[in-house]
């Protein structure tokens, strides 16, 4: 794959997809000032549209697996959107499957409201867990998280507005490679890194070691 062709795969992508907007974290008007819980001062939170979603999501997913098991999961992406131009900046790749690893019963993921990697709940190791303890704590495994994040040294400022789009994943979801029918979900994951790799967009992902 040329560079110029991921390009074309990531438009056409980018330009079908509804991307919602969902803040990663509770912020205030701005999109950037964090809005800290003052009983837990070393603690962030998913904003209240993320939950609100992912509480849908779940129990859509619950609801097919009793009945049809089409859906496979889900496929999410971090992204910011920069203040001086437009489109997104891809931060994270990720993805969530409906079954467990052996594939014969409903995922854990999806047994609370604020389901997959996206909560924010003490030891939960969600995304919002584990970027908390390396924000405030001696956690080092989301730094890079912090890093790219964060105004340098001000835990309390994004340096850009951070965003979730989340789509679920079955036979009709749209591909990142358009022409690759029936993709299933780990392998979109890989196409979803390869092209945004090669479209020289590696340098800003958050993806290390599936985290």
């Amino acid at each position: 794959m040329t560079t110029q062709q991921a390009q074309e795969y990531f438009q056409t992508w980018e330009k079908a997809s509804k991307f919602q907007n969902i803040p990663l974290l509770k912020v205030g008007k701005d999109g950037l000032s964090i809005q800290i819980d003052p009983r837990q001062p070393n603690r962030l939170h998913c904003s209240d549209e993320l939950v609100s979603i992912i509480s849908n999501i779940s129990k859509t997913i619950i609801g097919d697996w009793n009945k049809t098991k089409s859906i496979e999961g889900i496929t999410y992406l971090v992204y910011r959107k920069p203040s001086n131009r437009s489109g997104i900046e891809p931060l994270y790749v990720g993805i969530a499957n409906s079954s467990n690893k052996k594939g014969d019963n409903i995922s854990s993921l999806w047994r609370n409201a604020r389901a997959a990697r996206f909560t924010d709940r003490v030891n939960s190791n969600g995304h919002v867990d584990l970027l908390s303890r390396s924000l405030f704590g001696a956690y080092e495994g989301y730094k890079h998280w912090v890093d790219s994040l964060f105004v340098p040294n001000q835990p309390s400022k994004l340096s850009h507005q951070t965003f979730v789009h989340i789509e679920i994943w079955n036979a009709e979801s749209h591909r990142m490679i358009s022409c690759l029918n029936g993709t299933p979900l780990y392998v979109e994951e890989m196409h979803r890194l390869w092209v945004l790799k090669t479209m020289g967009l590696g340098g800003q992902l958050l993806n290390r070691d599936g985290n």
